[in-house]
């Protein structure tokens, strides 16, 4: 079974399914976000959303809308774990 939210995809699928703390987990595993502030992670989420803006804007992709889609998916995964 295949749910849409905001454009996109939530297999529904059980091997395709995380959890929210597995995807905590993952955001750790890639960023750091343990207060170190060098060229290998990032000190906090805010250092995060800061490169994420200068990477959109470089790109051509609306940041406020992919802020608004993350808000939406984050409402769906909470509400459905």
């Amino acid at each position: 079974m295949t749910t849409f939210v905001s454009g996109a995809i939530k297999m529904m699928d059980m091997k395709m399914i995380k959890t929210n703390k597995d995807r905590a987990n993952k955001i750790a595993r890639l960023l750091g976000l343990r207060g170190n502030d060098d060229d290998k992670e990032y000190y906090r989420v805010a250092d995060v959303l800061c490169d994420l803006q200068h990477y959109c804007k470089l790109k051509g992709i609306d940041y406020s809308e992919e802020i608004r889609m993350a808000e939406s998916y984050q409402s769906w995964e909470t509400e459905n774990e």
